[in-house]
């Protein structure tokens, strides 16, 4: 299963950048205590902020590019690289490889454990980019 990408260090520089309010934190947080939902998925249910915008700060926030899998067509070869198993368990989607490098697609690019396991499962370096968990399932 996917750790949760939401800190509660990010969530403070989102009320920081008038993202949310404290009030708005307070609810979120009771929201996901009740529910499996991920934060990201909440705060765009609430629409407190568009994909777009939410995708570019959490990014920035990471230190990784972000990207969006809708409409994208995956490539086989690339699917064939992580076993589907590991893949729809950990929220991972390889998009991309250049040379000895793969670019993959996932909920936490900050979960460092996982970026090992996909090193040593596809021999390759990992680039990782920021995906939105409900676009990770429907891929």
């Amino acid at each position: 299963m996917a750790v949760e990408v939401m800190s509660g260090h990010i969530l403070k520089k989102m009320v920081k950048n008038g993202f949310l309010t404290d009030g708005d934190v307070s609810m979120l947080l009771e929201e996901k205590r009740h529910s499996n939902e991920p934060m990201v998925e909440l705060i765009l249910r609430h629409e407190f902020m568009d994909a777009e915008r939410l995708a570019d700060f959490l990014a920035k926030e990471l230190g990784c590019s972000s990207i969006s899998l809708n409409g994208l067509t995956l490539n086989d070869q690339l699917i064939q690289l992580i076993p589907s198993h590991f893949a729809q368990k950990y929220h991972v989607l390889p998009v991309a490889r250049q040379n000895n490098t793969l670019t993959v697609a996932m909920e936490n690019p900050a979960d460092v454990p996982l970026i090992d396991d996909l090193q040593a499962i596809t021999d390759l370096k990992i680039e990782v980019a920021l995906a939105f968990p409900s676009e990770l399932k429907k891929a």
